[in-house]
């Protein structure tokens, strides 16, 4: 390619041997340019030439954003010769290509003759991308190129007064800079030999970065405001809401004890989301108000467990929809992926694919809505570590048996997907962010836990993995910590199961359940705190089975014992069936575990039954103060 003034010649391939030189002839007023390529070089002549032909058509180039001329374009036309549909630049007698150049006038025109029944026509302009069409005789009457600006300009205030010294960059996407310009003392920029479809942002400190689409201006002008968001967060009594979630994507604050947060880094327009246990979750876009003062509604889930073969038939569905909205509930916990590493919903997850886990049964999407329409909170469940399919066809991800190489397995004979692994925490998070996309308003994680049974003793989790409790709390902090951030940026929140026995018991426990590290890093704590499942003579209890009440009660004191208000973030899953020693489960003891949950402050309860048999009379009546979830 070769330039002379704004004309423009490209080589095409030939058939010509390579290195062989040809040359183009351009005619522009009463000279011409004769250029030579030879091996991919051009040499570039001026000779005396005669005018060109008087003109037989009008060409009018004007700006493709203002309909403006543009004067001085260069046009240059190139006749072709074609022969059985093939077509070719005409050719000089000493094998050059012929071209005839001009210069529009300051009305944008250029008159022009067609040498032939079809030529090529390259507009090009300084500022300006060039273009290129095909004219066919007879040429139309009034034939216009419109040419893209490839320059904008503009100026850049912050907060009414001029900012200098900021970098004003251009790009495309989130592709590097293709221009970058530093504003002046009056706050001015400019940027050339830009691509259409660029977007400008400002570097400066304590801005907003938000991308502005150039879109057709070639003026833009830039009013900046701070980029920090500092805003106040109560209930609807007007008092403070301490612990609550503000994230604006990756941006994440927490609340204070005065209700206060501050998010430095947001854009304009960008959406910030206001979550955590025991209330509604609230949205809102960024704007003129940088200090917003939010509402928060309490919310306190009231569930009942539904596997997902009962979730996708729509008789047994409804007929929990009918339990729910008639009682107290306002809740359901659907399985999305069970101990067998079965997935029931269509997941695009690779992993989950690649292993054959996916085996639809009810599609989520549409069964988030269903539940939302009859106002219930859905909560999605996966089960964890405990997971024979994936841990078949990925042994790598497996938790190995040092005897054999393969996958250990537990007394029950199924193997487990390795705690301390984070492509493991990378497959089960992109399913909770999968299901968090769908609308679920919390993913509940159940088995996020070491193996409590088997030959432990040849249970190898990888080279790195030193035994003991810290290596164990590590990977699990770990697995949380991956779940934290994935979920934090959606409305969905972040809950955990979790054996009863942790709030009675130091350390680990040998599982890598702490309870401190969970309550840190989870929304809401699911304890298992099923009477049956504690021991005989548990706290002097000869039958725990036979105190529903005291061993729910006592359970909730001793975490908040631990962690302080962590009641609000606890809600706790209740025995609504019948297992062990003591008395028969039935209306009075479900209705005492629930009765201890509401004396102590919980987000709610949870009631599980494996086989989803829930009689109306176990479930309370309708209390005033229980609303049906809302997503609005």
């Amino acid at each position: 390619m070769f330039r002379s003034r704004h004309l423009t010649m490209r080589a095409r391939p030939r058939t010509r041997p390579r290195g062989l030189a040809w040359a183009a002839r351009l005619v522009g007023g009463a000279a011409a340019l004769v250029a030579f390529a030879v091996g991919g070089v051009w040499v570039v002549e001026r000779l005396p030439f005669a005018a060109p032909p008087p003109p037989v058509s009008s060409l009018l180039v004007r700006d493709d954003y203002t309909d403006a001329p543009v004067p001085g374009a260069r046009v240059t036309l190139v006749p072709l010769a074609c022969a059985e549909e093939r077509c070719a630049p005409k050719e000089t007698a000493q094998g050059g290509a012929v071209a005839w150049a001009y210069d529009a006038d300051a009305a944008g025109l250029v008159q022009t003759r067609l040498l032939g029944n079809r030529a090529i026509v390259t507009v090009e302009r300084q500022g300006y991308e060039a273009r290129r069409a095909e004219l066919a005789w007879p040429p139309p009457a009034n034939f216009a190129l419109a040419l893209r600006p490839t320059w904008v300009s503009g100026r850049v205030t912050y907060l009414g007064k001029p900012l200098a010294d900021a970098k004003v960059r251009a790009q495309v996407g989130s592709g590097e800079p293709l221009a970058t310009a530093t504003t002046d003392a009056d706050g001015r920029y400019r940027l050339s030999d830009l691509p259409a479809g660029a977007n400008l942002t400002v570097d400066a400190p304590n801005v907003s970065r938000r991308p502005r689409p150039i879109e057709r201006r070639t003026s833009v002008d830039m009013a900046l405001r701070p980029d920090v968001l500092t805003g106040k967060v109560r209930d609807a009594a007007g008092q403070p809401v301490a612990g609550l979630t503000v994230a604006a994507g990756k941006l994440v604050s927490q609340t204070g004890a005065d209700g206060a947060f501050t998010l430095a880094g947001v854009d304009d327009g960008e959406r910030v989301i206001v979550k955590g246990a025991g209330y509604l979750p609230q949205e809102f876009r960024v704007g003129a108000d940088l200090s917003p003062a939010i509402t928060v509604r309490p919310f306190a889930a009231k569930g009942l467990y539904v596997q997902a073969p009962v979730a996708a038939k729509p008789a047994e569905l409804e007929k929990l929809i009918a339990l729910v909205n008639g009682s107290d509930l306002n809740a359901m916990v659907v399985d999305l992926k069970d101990n067998n590493g079965l997935i029931y919903y269509d997941s695009k997850v690779p992993l989950a694919r690649e292993v054959g886990a996916v085996q639809p049964l009810y599609d989520a999407p549409r069964l988030v809505k269903t539940l939302h329409d009859r106002g219930i909170y859905v909560i999605g469940r996966i089960t964890v570590m405990e997971d024979p399919m994936a841990a078949a066809k990925r042994p790598d991800l497996a938790i190995k048996d040092t005897r054999t190489g393969k996958p250990w397995r537990n007394y029950g004979g199924q193997m487990w997907l390795n705690p301390a692994n984070p492509e493991v925490w990378k497959y089960l998070t992109d399913l909770g962010a999968e299901a968090a996309a769908f609308g679920f308003d919390e993913i509940q994680f159940d088995y996020i836990r070491f193996p409590t049974d088997g030959n432990l003793d040849v249970a190898d989790f990888g080279p790195a993995f030193k035994p003991g409790p810290e290596a164990r709390r590590e990977a699990i902090r770990g697995f949380l910590t991956l779940a934290k951030e994935r979920l934090t940026p959606t409305r969905a929140l972040l809950g955990a199961d979790v054996f009863g026995v942790i709030a009675w018991l130091k350390g680990d426990n040998g599982i890598g359940q702490q309870f401190e590290d969970l309550a840190s890093l989870v929304d809401v704590i699911c304890p298992m705190d099923y009477p049956s499942h504690f021991g005989r003579n548990f706290n002097n209890w000869d039958i725990p089975n036979n105190y529903p009440y005291e061993v729910i009660r006592e359970s909730i004191a001793r975490r908040a014992a631990r962690v302080p208000d962590v009641a609000r973030k606890t809600r706790p899953w209740l025995q609504a069936f019948t297992y062990g020693p003591g008395r028969p489960y039935g209306t009075a003891e479900v209705f005492a575990q629930i009765q201890a949950c509401n004396e102590s402050g919980t987000t709610g309860y949870l009631l599980w039954n494996a086989g989803n048999d829930y009689p109306a009379a176990w479930l309370p009546p309708r209390s005033p103060a229980t609303a049906p979830y809302s997503t609005g």
